[in-house]
């Protein structure tokens, strides 16, 4: 059935009125916004002018290091073309993709632009992303470096190799390194990137993590005593940050996540900890024998993939949200080759050798692909599909009657 739709041509003298007062507040606000701007922008140059002498790099990098620029709203995201590099990264940071690699890292704003360009380049990048700053290190290098969407902000050199690192959204950050006085030493950095905290472990550390707002730190560590695991989780508290220590008893632990809430997921080999409240109180989802193969930690849900056979072409997919109860569990009889838990409505996107299939409680999705896919993000609050030498975003039906939808093989 056609469905013809009638231009309707308003009656004249029916048209809206406009209101006198409304349009010259409007008109003020206008004026005092630009005049704002202007006065602003003089004010840099005759600084600029008068202080020459006493304006250095640092002053500037000062001066614009929370200054951002806008990538675009939610929900769009066009297609990005880039250059392969090697040991790629993706993070989403501020509704734009960051892109690092041996040749340097790239910002794609919504209109698939590149917004930002640094031809810094290090032997294994590692980006980690908070609201505020993009975290860039090198593991197993000396050096890492704060960015936002317009420059370079921080660059620092370490003494001792760097292990891991971590931000968070207020942009305090955590840098793990090798030690001369003990195995590792953990430093703590505010916003400001003044050092808050160090803190040291003879224990080997796997892990760290930032609580959102930046007032707590927590460390993953492990020792072995003959065939005897001993793990611990040590949390750090400002404005002391005096550690205190959880046990985790017979767990090898893999990597820690602050959720929105403030929860901690600790994700270890026989199954997840989700560590609550200011008395850390445990509750623990095991893996029942089964082997972790992937998982994947967003700010409200806990993704993970276990192996049922040794060959990996059986799985089981658990996704759980921010305070551990079980959001989907399905089984998959064909080979995962990776997975991202989903910030959104969704639940998980599990990534196969030719399609990614999105999971959700009510249904999913299955997209195909060509190419060589190395993981999903999620920018703008849209599925992205990262190649090693483009982006496109995930598109799918989330209509039940779609003939794409794949129902639960459980």
């Amino acid at each position: 059935m056609n469905v013809e739709k009638q231009l309707t041509v308003p009656t004249p003298g029916t048209e809206p009125k406009k209101n006198p007062y409304y349009l010259h507040i409007s008109f003020v606000y206008r004026l005092l916004k630009w005049g704002t701007l202007l006065l602003f922008a003089f004010y840099l140059v005759l600084m600029l002018v008068l202080c020459r002498d006493s304006i250095t790099y640092e002053n500037l990098m000062y001066l614009i290091r929370d200054l951002n620029i806008s990538t675009g709203a939610e929900g769009v995201f066009a297609d990005v073309v880039y250059e392969e590099q090697q040991n790629m990264r993706f993070s989403s940071y501020q509704n734009s993709l960051a892109v690092a690699g041996s040749s340097g890292l790239r910002l794609y704003d919504s209109k698939g632009s590149a917004i930002f360009t640094d031809g810094l380049a290090y032997t294994s990048p590692v980006l980690e992303s908070g609201d505020k700053y993009l975290l860039l290190y090198d593991a197993g290098g000396r050096e890492y470096t704060l960015f936002t969407s317009l420059s370079r902000v921080e660059q620092r050199t370490t003494e001792n190799i760097i292990q891991h690192a971590s931000i968070s959204d207020s942009g305090a950050y955590c840098i793990v390194t090798r030690s001369d006085e003990a195995k590792y030493e953990i430093t703590l950095y505010n916003s400001s990137f003044i050092r808050t905290a160090r803190v040291y472990r003879d224990s080997y550390v796997i892990s760290s993590a930032i609580h959102p707002d930046g007032s707590e730190a927590a460390v993953l560590s492990t020792s072995y005593t003959g065939s005897t695991i001993s793990s611990e989780v040590m949390f750090c508290q400002a404005p002391f940050w005096e550690p205190e220590s959880i046990s985790l008893q017979d767990s090898l632990p893999l990597g820690a996540f602050y959720m929105a809430n403030g929860n901690l997921a600790v994700i270890c080999d026989n199954g997840v900890y989700y560590l609550t409240g200011a008395e850390k109180q445990k509750s623990f989802i095991p893996f029942s024998g089964e082997t972790l193969s992937y998982f994947s930690v967003s700010d409200n849900k806990t993704a993970l993939v276990c192996q049922r056979n040794i060959l990996g072409s059986s799985s089981r997919i658990l996704v759980l949200d921010a305070q551990g109860n079980v959001l989907l569990e399905e089984f998959r009889e064909e080979k995962v080759i990776g997975l991202t838990a989903s910030s959104g409505s969704e639940c998980a996107y599990v990534l196969f050798e030719d399609h990614v299939e999105v999971l959700s409680v009510a249904n999913g999705a299955i997209v195909p692909y060509s190419g060589r896919l190395l993981t999903v993000r999620e920018v703008g609050g849209i599925p992205v599909l990262c190649f090693a030498e483009r982006a496109e975003t995930l598109q799918y039906s989330k209509n039940k009657n779609n003939g794409g939808l794949h129902e639960s093989d459980s």
